[in-house]
């Protein structure tokens, strides 16, 4: 995990609460902008993930055109713009315009009543 998603204006610090897994329906995501900084939470058999929502294609939101952006076994996250594909597991791109291109995975803890914060790496 890099921390390039801390290089971004308005980039949230360390210790910033993003919102409450209960907010989150299983195999589903949260998109929210926090200070104006977009982030998307998913939430699926491989836990909950934060991500820069910026499809590194061409840095539009993944949920932009759409909200079917998860996979139906919750593996795979899809830009609804041009359905470049990433492995949630890995952040790396699988299919389509996501070949070569990697999600900026955002470090998260959760707490005991199901706060879900910005962590260090």
């Amino acid at each position: 995990m890099t921390d390039d998603w801390k290089n971004h204006a308005n980039a949230p610090k360390v210790g910033q609460f993003i919102c409450h897994s209960n907010d989150i329906e299983n195999n589903g995501y949260k998109s929210l902008l926090l200070n104006e900084y977009p982030i998307i939470v998913t939430k699926t058999g491989n836990g909950i993930n934060a991500f820069v929502n910026m499809c590194p294609h061409q840095y539009l939101p993944f949920d932009y055109l759409g909200t079917g952006i998860i996979s139906q076994d919750g593996s795979a996250i899809m830009c609804s713009s041009h359905a470049a594909k990433f492995c949630i597991k890995t952040a790396k791109g699988t299919d389509g315009f996501g070949l070569g291109h990697a999600l900026e995975r955002i470090p998260l803890s959760i707490d005991e009543g199901g706060r879900v914060c910005v962590a260090d790496i």
